[in-house]
């Protein structure tokens, strides 16, 4: 998946959005706690990201061969 070469600062990359969402998650629904002083709305803030990778697991994706043949991707020189 990652360019060859790059492997290492990809995974830097996902494992620090993923860190940030370790800290922002618990600070949003705690807030939202503290500020509705019910826990309906942190659980409805916790379905948006679940949905959203939910849904784009579920989304068919053509293959790798039909994408490069209609000519959508093209190889560049680098």
């Amino acid at each position: 998946m990652a360019p060859a070469g790059s492997a290492g600062a990809v995974t830097g990359g996902v494992l620090s959005f993923g860190q940030i969402g370790a800290l922002l998650g618990p600070f949003s629904f705690s807030l939202l706690l503290r500020l509705t002083g019910g826990y309906g709305a942190g659980w409805a803030l916790c379905t948006i990201p679940a949905l959203w990778v939910g849904i784009s697991l579920l989304r068919q994706r053509a293959p790798m061969e039909a994408v490069i043949g209609s000519g959508t991707i093209r190889p560049t020189r680098g």
